[in-house]
């Protein structure tokens, strides 16, 4: 091979690299599913090609027709599948960004109103078979046995103070834990001085603490660390735990710092949820009325009717109404009342079936709490402009009570 070839060759070795370096980086970080297909199957292809291409060049015999045959191979069918995909992903529902403002397959190919991962988030509501009730004993919710909090730095005067309530109405011990995080930290660039800023509000928020605590406090305790907050903070065996949480903030504590060293900036308040063993408290952005509507998602498993009687049980709201809300079938409106009457709630009217796209209908957007199984995906608190109390309900600003599933950690 002339040096000529060899230097053509390395040009379009290095070229095809780029683009299926351009081409990983889209599919990473493009939102949109038709960006990440436009991302993977043009530039990855186009990459592909070179790349067979400059290989090709510094090959002789067969090497050099098995690779114009795997060339000729990609580009009969890479179109094909990347059709076949867009239109797949265009019916099922995956969310678009419409650069354009407008979408031109309207009216002409028919989509599903809402993603695939949220129409499966629940299901409807059947008696299950002796077989299936014998297979999977439910493993009932114990009694609440202490009440565990993050403090997440600025604002921690709301979740200190809703622990402190539900810990007296329940003399269980309260547990605050200040977290660190060290992925954070990391991808700052600058460990040490990050760490410092985050310590400081750290330490206010201690301080903040202490002044909301009565004199008396042997229930009490607290603990500082560093590292994995899915680790340091959920309890992984405790069924009984109630897990106390802000609606927003992370364990930066309030510290807005660039994240270079990371694909996307470290959080996961959302996700704290799924490694904890008990259930968890989100609060809400408003305050709570003396006779609070508490919304109750009926997904039609036995654990969402264990954890409101566990609610109920634990005193979380006084004096309760329970507003029912059935996805795909109607809410069992006998089986919630009988609860409701053992802990002195009441359920009035009817319920309410659920709507696409939303956990609860604009109906019940305005009851002061919710209680369900899940929360709506992407797990995020802020996706790109979407605070995710609207993803149950828009204008929602009430708690959110996320009961345990049997599966779930513990």
């Amino acid at each position: 091979m002339s040096f000529l070839a060899q230097i053509l060759s390395f040009i379009l070795l290095l070229a095809g690299v780029g683009f299926i370096i351009a081409a990983a980086i889209g599919v990473l970080r493009f939102s949109d599913a038709l960006q990440r297909m436009h991302a993977s199957t043009k530039a990855g292809t186009l990459g592909a090609i070179l790349v067979l291409g400059g290989t090709i060049l510094a090959l002789d015999g067969e090497g050099a027709i098995v690779g114009m045959m795997a060339i000729v191979f990609m580009l009969l069918t890479v179109p094909v599948a990347a059709h076949l995909l867009g239109r797949a992903a265009y019916v099922s529902g995956t969310p678009l960004r419409l650069v354009t403002g407008r979408n031109g397959l309207y009216g002409i190919l028919e989509r599903q109103g809402m993603p695939l991962e949220e129409r499966t988030e629940f299901v409807a509501y059947a008696p299950a078979s002796r077989a299936a009730a014998a297979r999977a004993p439910l493993e009932a919710i114990e009694d609440i046995s202490e009440v565990r909090l993050a403090l997440i730095a600025p604002d921690v005067a709301p979740v200190v103070s809703r622990s402190l309530s539900i810990r007296a109405r329940n003399n269980v011990p309260l547990k605050a834990i200040a977290v660190v995080d060290e992925a954070f930290l990391q991808a700052t660039g600058d460990v040490q001085g990050t760490r410092a800023k985050v310590r400081e509000n750290v330490a206010r928020a201690i301080e903040e603490t202490e002044a909301l605590l009565p004199k008396r406090r042997s229930f009490f305790t607290l603990s500082y660390e560093e590292g994995n907050p899915m680790r340091l903070i959920p309890s992984r065996d405790d069924r009984g735990s109630l897990l106390v949480l802000p609606n927003q903030g992370w364990c930066h504590h309030g510290v807005e710092l660039a994240t270079p060293l990371a694909t996307g900036r470290p959080e996961g308040l959302l996700r704290l949820a799924d490694h904890h063993a008990g259930s968890v408290l989100y609060l809400g952005r408003r305050p709570l009325g003396e006779r609070a509507v508490i919304a109750i998602c009926d997904d039609g498993s036995d654990e969402i009717v264990d954890g409101v009687d566990w609610a109920l049980r634990a005193g979380l709201w006084e004096n309760p109404s329970l507003l029912l809300v059935g996805y795909g079938a109607p809410a069992r409106m006998e089986v919630f009342a009988e609860i409701a009457g053992r802990h002195g709630a009441v359920v009035p009217g009817q319920g309410l079936v659920a709507t696409r796209g939303t956990v609860l209908p604009d109906a019940a957007a305005k009851a002061d709490a919710l209680i369900t199984a899940a929360i709506p995906r992407p797990k995020r608190v802020d996706w790109y402009g979407l605070f995710w109390h609207d993803t149950i309900a828009s204008g929602w600003t009430g708690e959110v009570l996320i009961i345990p599933r049997s599966g779930k950690p513990g």
